[in-house]
């Protein structure tokens, strides 16, 4: 496993049109971030933290949702978020992946 944080507030999920929450799930044998409402699962924070990136570029709204403190996406608080962020994320194009791990 690699660099996953301690944060214990859920992050907004980073795939187009999904508007769920992301959060750091942890057993005995392996750690994740998982999302409840698409299934998306990344086991490198790395990936996570780009995939955040990207989908920022492409939707200013998304943007309010992240803090970046040291170089890292944090969650933002939830007053942050637009008041339709639901509903603009529900205008997004659907993710193309065919697979829930993604990286």
């Amino acid at each position: 496993m690699q660099n996953l944080n301690n944060n214990t507030s859920p992050y907004r999920c980073p795939v187009s049109h999904c508007a769920g929450w992301v959060d750091l799930i942890e057993d005995k044998t392996s750690s994740f971030f998982g999302c409840g409402e698409c299934g998306s699962m990344w086991h490198d924070e790395k990936n996570f933290q780009k995939e955040i990136t990207q989908i920022i570029s492409l939707h200013d709204y998304r943007a309010k949702c992240y803090n970046m403190i040291e170089d890292k996406w944090m969650p933002a608080p939830f007053k942050n978020e637009d008041k339709n962020y639901e509903s603009l994320v529900e205008s997004e194009p659907f993710d193309k992946s065919k697979s829930f791990i993604r990286g």
